[in-house]
Parts: structure tokens; sequence; C-alpha cells
């Protein structure tokens, strides 16, 4: 069993080393930064509410603020759906602040055993920004360890696939994240995320630096 940990941690290690380092020269480095608050209304269903901020330009600039509220209803223990409403306040220098509006809904299937947990996510949003709208459907797929089915931290790798609706061909991939990262669990009611993600697009990549600290009630 040692080995295998040894094996597991080895291999995430050289994940982190092949998707954080090998670009992070030559294309923009960024941090996202979130807190996130749950309220469980029912069994079956919570509210949440958060706020974010980014930076840009190598961790100089502040590249946009963020609220958002929502809810996720668990239909079965496998399966749950939930939506939720984003405001984004974007820096643009000298030009000020610019507004930005967008809702989301979709589902997730999970699957679970002792040591390995399966995400798969599916997601349609709309953004309001100056008159346009923007659409997508956001595709994840996110594969959690632990360890020894009891640890506090849970190492994870996920990949998320954009795909615009109406401006573009359906199958044109408008964004891929990938992200590996690791949940801490701090108390019985707080989880620390850290993760690091290279985002992909046509017109440029970027690297981020994630922190976000999820807290439920």
């Amino acid at each position: 069993m040692k080995q295998i940990k040894t094996s597991i941690w080895f291999m995430l290690g050289m994940v982190v080393l092949l998707f954080g380092f090998q670009k992070v020269r030559a294309d923009d480095l960024v941090s996202w930064t979130k807190l996130n608050v749950g309220y469980r209304m029912t069994p079956k269903l919570k509210l949440a509410t958060g706020v974010e901020f980014r930076l840009k330009n190598r961790l100089r600039d502040t590249d946009r603020f963020g609220l958002n509220v929502g809810g996720a209803y668990r239909v079965w223990s496998f399966l749950q759906m939930d939506a939720a409403y984003e405001y984004h306040a974007q820096a643009k220098g000298e030009r000020g602040w610019k507004s930005r509006n967008r809702y989301y809904f979709g589902g997730e299937l999970d699957f679970k055993s002792r040591y390995f947990r399966l995400r798969l996510r599916e997601r349609w949003q709309q953004t309001f920004s100056g008159g346009s709208v923007e659409s997508r459907f956001r595709t994840r797929e996110k594969g959690s360890f632990t360890l020894d089915g009891k640890s506090r931290f849970s190492p994870y790798l996920s990949m998320e696939l954009y795909q615009p609706v109406g401006d573009r061909p359906f199958f044109w991939t408008a964004r891929m994240r990938y992200t590996p990262g690791i949940e801490i669990k701090l108390t019985s009611h707080s989880m620390l995320d850290l993760y690091y993600c290279h985002q992909y697009e046509p017109k440029g990549s970027r690297n981020v630096l994630g922190f976000e600290l999820n807290l439920s009630f």
C-alpha cells in the first residue's frame, strides 16, 4: 500500500510539473481567489453565494471582481442539478470598469468508491456584456483520490471543454482547461482548494494559480 501511495503522489507531481511550468514564461500568469459559502436548507437542497477576485498580467493588475448566488438540488445520490447568477466587474485600465452578467444551469453525475471519485458535469451558460450575448456549453470531467479512504487531502485532476453555441461551429473549441490540484479538509465545515490551471484559447493561453475556500453550514 505504501508503494501505491508513493506512485500516485509521484504521478500527480509529474502532472503538475508538466502543465504548471512548461509555458509559464511564455504565457500570461494570473491568479483566481474565491470564497464560497453554502447553506444546507434540506438534506437535498443547498443554497450558496460567493465572491471572487482575479489578478492578471503576472499578478500585477486587477482583472475582475465577481459575485454569485445560486443553489443545487440532489435528485439522487449520483445526480445533482444546479443553477446560479453571476455579476462581474471587469477592470479596463483607463477606461474604468465594465459590467457583465451571467447565468448558468446544469447537472453533475457523481460516482464514488473508497479511494476514487469521478464527477461528470454538463453546464449551459450565457454571458451578457455591452449588448452582446455569449453562449457556451461547458463539459467537465474531474477525478479525485483519497489515498487511504479517510485522508483530509484529496488530489484531483480535471479537464473542462468550452463549446460555443450560435456564433461558431458547435465542435469548435472556444476554451480548454487542464487543472491539477488538491482539496484539503480543514474542519467539518471548511475545505481549501489549491490548484494550477492551464487555460488554452485560440487567442492565447493562461497559467492560473487558484485559491478557493469553501465554507458549509
